[in-house]
């Protein structure tokens, strides 16, 4: 039996208070916009987007999910695609005491930049390298919590899925971003090997628990 998730559901009584100093920490990660590296993002195709997960919804979707995970306090967590670094601290914001590794090419240096300032202080392990590869380098049943938000064309999404699935801990949940019309080669990907997921959240985020 398949479940849908919603904040409602995962909260009986409602989401939590939107709280904007709970989210302080996080916007002081990022750098002044004024700034030279801030600027420096028109050179680039593709520019940073600053505060694309601090919208509440965003951030209560994926504090949702980790909840309805139910991981342990010390859980071993993975992020595959994690750009600037912005859901990576939501994480953390919500799991302090979780040990999470970001994978990523990180192939606009801007993007690195943001990544690397908030990594120092929230204690983000970096690993710079294709999903692929990096999957290659982790035994099975690593991790408590998978997380892709990496490429969502169709067959990147299955591939990563494909590659990450064997590395969850029996019991453990992989999960990911963008579950979404808007996205549908995420949606395919996903049906395709899950049937559809074990719950999805109002961030759009996607999960399944691996038995």
């Amino acid at each position: 039996m398949f479940l849908f998730c919603t904040v409602s559901w995962c909260y009986p009584s409602g989401p939590p208070p939107y709280r904007r100093a709970t989210l302080l920490p996080l916007v002081r990660m990022m750098d002044n916009p004024n700034s030279k590296q801030s600027k420096a993002a028109q050179k680039y195709s593709h520019p940073i987007i600053h505060l694309m997960r601090y919208e509440p919804n965003q951030v209560h979707g994926l504090f949702a999910l980790l909840d309805w995970a139910e991981i342990p306090n010390n859980a071993q967590a993975i992020e595959i695609g994690s750009y600037t670094g912005e859901s990576a601290t939501l994480m953390l914001t919500h799991k302090p005491q979780m040990t999470l590794t970001c994978v990523d090419t990180w192939q606009w240096p801007l993007s690195e930049h943001y990544f690397d300032l908030r990594a120092r202080p929230w204690g983000l392990i970096k690993h710079k390298a294709d999903s692929i590869d990096a999957a290659s380098r982790y035994n099975r049943d690593s991790f408590h919590l998978i997380y892709i938000d990496a490429s969502h064309e169709y067959a990147d999404v299955k591939r990563d899925i494909k590659a990450w699935l064997p590395k969850v801990k029996p019991g453990g949940v992989i999960a990911g971003h963008d579950y979404s019309r808007g996205w549908p080669g995420v949606r395919k990907a996903v049906d395709e090997i899950f049937g559809q997921p074990h719950a999805t959240f109002i961030d759009s985020s996607w999960a399944v628990r691996k038995e």
